[in-house]
């Protein structure tokens, strides 16, 4: 006879998977749009536009993790609704100070002079950084106020429109010949439409959050110190690692066409991960805080999901790593046949991202972002080096990326074998079953 316990263990996993089912679908129509425009796309761009959109990406992604220090994520995690609307409104103020202070240190680029920059097509568009911090850290704490209300069809809805935008923009704005400076203002309206749409859906929880008192705030900054502390940092250095080759290639080195294969090829294949990965990352994540608050544990969950992702990771990315070369001259066209090649180096780390990325949300769960940060701030470092290493002794770019490659997948090995760890350890503490 099954108990009350096993009952709503059930009933639990019915609904991750519905609740994945709603969001991943909307995950598979913004993914499907821009692989079904890529043969557009790819021939109204060249590679050296999509470096210029690359290098400002890589820039906005490091500065979009400090815009609300990670609190964010204390929304989904609070026990009680009126904390959570007071982490709410902390985490929409915070980027408000992030962004003006990010624009004084635009101001000055041009004290420092366009030529340190290596291209004057890159600098002008830094003037923007601050308003992408601002909408970006503030679109991410009103989605995990609709993630904590479990409103997945609404987050679907989101993911759709942005993309619908920038595409469709994209392609206009190509067929006029913008060049990059299409692709930018079609990166910058997908943005502000996102924001717009965001905001419009939360109007409650909005208007909540602007009266909640400082005091309430300052206790959730109390509260979830430890994003703070611990996560965002962990961030920064996750974003600054993986971009690295950007940095090296289109500001020091100047070679916007490279940093363009990269960001092509890099996008591309992580389009998996968005459409299934980050759906599956966003509900574990709520439903694990769920579990452990019920149950002391999300073990059986965590298993699950890592069979699941590794039976479809291992022959999506093994084919992907056969066949990239050709496919994306095909796809794409004669232009961006080095993408192909910068792909199927690529394929193998983007794998092991597609696993890792939710199944290492047990760190957080479980309250492990000291450790998540050690790990994070070794593997970043050693990143670095490798592409530090490879620039200065090898003069192949493809080498660099190689260097890269590697020093990834060694990351995302480590941290899936920590992430199991934690999971057996739990298990092990409850005296679960070795078989989920």
């Amino acid at each position: 006879m099954k108990t009350v316990a096993d009952k709503m263990v059930k009933i639990s996993r019915l609904n991750f998977v519905r609740n994945f089912a709603t969001l991943s679908s909307g995950q598979a129509i913004a993914t499907l749009i821009p692989i079904l425009t890529a043969p557009i796309l790819g021939r109204l761009y060249l590679p050296a536009d999509y470096g210029v959109l690359g290098t400002y990406m890589a820039f906005g992604a490091v500065l979009a993790t400090i815009g609300n220090l990670q609190y964010f994520k204390g929304v989904i995690v609070d026990k009680q609704e009126q904390e959570a609307i007071a982490t709410l409104a902390l985490a929409m103020r915070i980027p408000l100070v992030i962004s003006a202070f990010a624009l004084g240190i635009v101001a000055l680029i041009p004290w420092i002079g366009p030529a340190s920059w290596s291209s004057g097509a890159l600098w002008p568009w830094f003037w923007f950084l601050p308003l992408t911090i601002l909408m970006s850290s503030q679109t991410a704490a009103l989605q995990a106020f609709a993630n904590r209300q479990n409103r997945y069809s609404f987050m679907s809805r989101l993911q759709i429109v942005s993309v619908v935008v920038t595409t469709g923009l994209s392609i206009g704005l190509g067929l006029l010949k913008w060049g990059a400076g299409g692709l930018m203002a079609a990166y910058f309206a997908g943005q502000f439409v996102a924001f717009a749409y965001v905001v419009a859906g939360n109007r409650e929880a909005f208007r909540l959050a602007r009266r909640v008192p400082v005091a309430d705030m300052r206790a959730a900054a109390v509260r979830h110190r430890d994003f703070a502390r611990w996560t965002t940092p962990t961030a920064i250095i996750e974003q600054v690692a993986m971009a690295f080759p950007i940095y090296v290639l289109g500001l020091k080195g100047g070679m916007l066409d490279v940093v363009g294969h990269f960001n092509r090829a890099r996008s591309l294949l992580a389009l998996p991960v968005q459409m299934f990965a980050t759906a599956i990352g966003q509900v574990f994540f709520r439903r694990g805080a769920e579990e452990i608050a019920r149950l002391d544990s999300a073990t059986h969950l965590f298993y699950r999901l890592a069979i699941g992702l590794t039976a479809i990771a291992i022959p999506m990315f093994g084919l992907l790593y056969l066949i990239a070369p050709a496919l994306f001259v095909f796809v794409l066209g004669p232009n961006w046949h080095e993408t192909g090649e910068v792909a199927r180096i690529l394929a193998p780390v983007i794998g092991l991202q597609f696993v890792a990325q939710p199944l290492t949300k047990i760190l957080w769960l479980h309250g492990y972002q000291r450790l998540d940060f050690l790990m994070s701030t070794g593997f970043a470092g050693f990143t670095i080096g490798a592409v530090l290493l490879a620039t200065q002794f090898i003069a192949e770019p493809l080498n660099v990326i190689i260097a890269y490659a590697l020093a990834q997948g060694a990351m995302y090995v480590a941290f899936l074998a920590t992430a199991f760890w934690i999971a057996y350890r739990h298990r092990h503490l409850r005296g679960e079953p070795a078989v989920p």
